[in-house]
């Protein structure tokens, strides 16, 4: 790897719109389940089907969640 003097990793041309391209691909699809915050009422749509804790976006609070069959 190579690095400027101010210790910036210097990328080939193109690099970082390559990567810029290939991250918008990878995005996680909709679920079309909403989650709501208990505690501010903030509402989000789910990106992942697993079971788990999700932390809301407004007020930082936890939330669990169930498995999307």
């Amino acid at each position: 790897m190579i690095f400027d003097s101010d210790g910036n990793l210097v990328l080939p041309r193109g690099a970082r719109m390559e990567f810029s391209n290939v991250r918008r691909r990878m995005r996680p699809r909709a679920t079309g389940v909403f989650v709501v915050c208990p505690r501010c009422g903030n509402a989000w749509e789910r990106r992942t089907r697993s079971a788990g804790t999700l932390r809301c976006y407004a007020c930082n609070n936890k939330v669990e969640v169930e498995e999307i069959e």
